[in-house]
């Protein structure tokens, strides 16, 4: 009975019941866009990898684009997004690592680029930072960039 009185209430006051349809989204960027972030990543550690990552936040989602240089030839790379800046970081990374940040392949030059959807939202009041290592090991990081929103 409440039900009923309810949709003639909307009913009577105009509403079109035909529009609640689902809309289908493919990718992230059909999203309303709310922050830019990147980071210009600099060697460490007598390493010379250096490169420029790209974080573009749509609402639960954010497409991170990554490109190196200077790498080991034809070798891989782990990249993270970890809390803080590359002077003070935490070492819990941001996110699920095993699924959510591919390993980079670099090519025979060294160099690699990525483009990964990523699930999660940063804190638009916190810090982060992208790091580049060698085998996922926070001590063997060989670049970071810390990320600055847009």
């Amino acid at each position: 009975m409440r039900k009923q009185a309810v949709l003639l209430l909307l009913l009577a006051a105009g509403c079109d019941l035909s529009s609640t349809e689902p809309e289908t989204r493919n990718s992230a960027n059909q999203l309303e866009l709310r922050a830019e972030w990147q980071a210009s990543i600099g060697s460490m550690n007598g390493s010379a990898v250096t490169g420029l990552a790209h974080l573009m936040e749509y609402r639960a989602y954010y497409e991170a684009e990554i490109t190196v240089s200077g790498g080991p030839p034809s070798d891989s790379l782990v990249w993270r997004i970890y809390p803080g800046t590359c002077a003070n970081s935490d070492d819990d990374e941001f996110g699920n690592s095993t699924q959510a940040f591919p390993t980079l392949r670099t090519d025979a030059s060294g160099s690699a680029n990525l483009t990964r959807l990523l699930a999660g939202a940063l804190d638009s009041l916190a810090d982060y930072n992208v790091r580049v290592q060698t085998d996922g090991d926070i001590d063997n990081t060989v670049g970071c960039g810390d990320l600055e929103r847009q």
